[in-house]
């Protein structure tokens, strides 16, 4: 009876199959998923120490389902060549009730790597606004927010200010917010608060940072933690539906995103994220200011769930919320069916107008094109790849990759045959008299005095 040899696997390979084993095992505690993860794989050797390092590093701790009521699914996928494809992580909420919005439409899973989308049960058709929403927090484009910043449009829906009488300044002054009315302003206290400079002036850094640095993934987190930290505040059932929100939408690590590109993640890159962490953790947890402290707790005085703790505030979750995703169960397509549209621009300029593009029959996806579809085709996937996501292979697509072969084939043989005097072949092609036709040429040339 022989012992098989055990082995050390690289870093690479045991997170994968870690983030696969965490996928199919949500809640197992870390004692269990190292005792499973041997189990699984008998002839590798990993010391508890390296385990758990691993596993705080990449943020794979067990979810508590009591807290959490979303399906978890971490994704990595084996392509060709045996490399470890990592993909934006997804969850689809249990409990979400999309018939608010359209009955139109119904959530569909597709698989680990495609994830979920939508797909009509009703016939769709090319015009129709299919629905309205307005957007879970908004971090619009910078000339938006430079707007915002000097009182000209509101701070809530970003709809630009006419001078109403209606329209109403934060109460909290100084603060440059406006509002477009009451309304507006009653709901901008769902994340206003903490990202006002007056009442938590602890945020002012993180907020011109990102505004400095036109970083929108940060601008974006903020809001998010200042919406999950006051609905934890106002009640449990407030919390746990926001929660599901916010767990629902798609992330990926700026670590692995930028591996996913092909290239290790710079000295520079790692000190960009660290300065952000720093100034969100002054933002939201840890001011340094003592009256910032006290401006600070009186807006947060409850302690959050231990999971949800980490996932906030922990370095490996800044990153993955910097990395979220910002449209939840629209999929890419090169060939879009759907558009998505700021269509109340006097009333509500952050409300999104779903319309069709085209005629949408039942059980058709709806897309949307992350990016311009006018753009070449290799240009769209390096922006799609950016984001983290694979190469679409849509119709459009495909059809334009061939071109692209093709060209290139013919290119290579233009090419070869300047190459080889005209040649197709690489073999010198001579007359019908014998005559190579190089000679010839130079015959000629001598003749005419060339």
């Amino acid at each position: 009876m022989t012992t098989a040899e055990t082995v050390s696997p690289s870093e690479a390979e045991l997170l994968a199959v870690l983030r696969t084993l965490r996928s199919d095992n949500p809640t197992l505690g870390q004692t269990k998923l190292h005792t499973l993860l041997l189990k699984t794989y008998p002839t590798w050797a990993v010391s508890e120490k390296r385990f758990r390092r691993i596993v705080h590093e990449n943020g794979l701790t067990a979810v508590k389902a009591a807290s959490d009521a979303v399906v978890a699914d971490i994704e990595t996928t084996l392509i060709e060549g045996g490399r470890t494809k990592v993909y934006p992580t997804y969850r689809i909420s249990e409990n979400l009730d999309i018939s608010k919005w359209t009955k139109k439409v119904e959530v569909r899973y597709f698989g680990k790597r495609k994830g979920k989308g939508l797909v009509a049960v009703e016939r769709i058709a090319e015009g129709e606004t299919v629905w309205k929403e307005d957007p879970w927090i908004i971090a619009p484009e910078w000339e938006i927010y430079s707007l915002q910043q000097s009182s000209a449009s509101c701070m809530y829906c970003t709809t630009p200010l006419t001078g109403s009488s209606l329209s109403v300044s934060c109460p909290s002054q100084p603060c440059p917010a406006r509002f477009c009315n009451r309304l507006c302003l009653q709901k901008s206290h769902l994340v206003h608060p903490l990202l006002c400079p007056t009442q938590n002036p602890a945020s002012i850094s993180l907020m011109d940072l990102a505004k400095r640095a036109e970083w929108m993934g940060l601008h974006a987190l903020a809001q998010q933690t200042a919406r999950i930290l006051l609905s934890f505040e106002k009640s449990e059932e407030e919390y746990t539906k926001e929660w599901k929100i916010l767990r629902g939408f798609a992330e990926m690590g700026m670590e692995d995103r930028v591996l996913e590109n092909g290239q290790t993640p710079s000295t520079r890159d790692r000190l960009a994220w660290k300065s952000a962490y720093k100034v969100y953790m002054t933002a939201f947890k840890t001011p340094l200011d003592d009256k910032h402290k006290k401006k600070l707790a009186r807006l947060v005085k409850k302690v959050l769930p231990s999971d949800v703790e980490n996932e906030l505030f922990t370095y490996e979750g800044f990153l993955r919320g910097l990395g979220r995703m910002n449209l939840n169960l629209e999929a890419h397509g090169g060939l879009p069916n759907i558009s998505v549209r700021h269509l109340d621009q006097r009333t509500a300029l952050s409300r999104i107008n779903i319309i069709a593009l085209s005629s949408i029959e039942p059980g058709a996806e709806l897309l949307v094109s992350y990016v311009n579809p006018q753009v070449p085709v290799l240009e769209r996937r390096r922006t799609l790849k950016e984001w983290g996501f694979g190469d679409c292979d849509c119709e459009k697509c495909a059809w334009e990759m061939r071109e692209l072969k093709e060209d290139e084939e013919r290119q290579q043989i233009a090419e070869a045959q300047i190459k080889n005097g005209n040649g197709k072949t690489g073999i010198p092609h001579q007359d019908d008299r014998g005559l190579d036709k190089g000679d010839l040429e130079k015959e000629l040339r001598e003749g005419f005095g060339l």
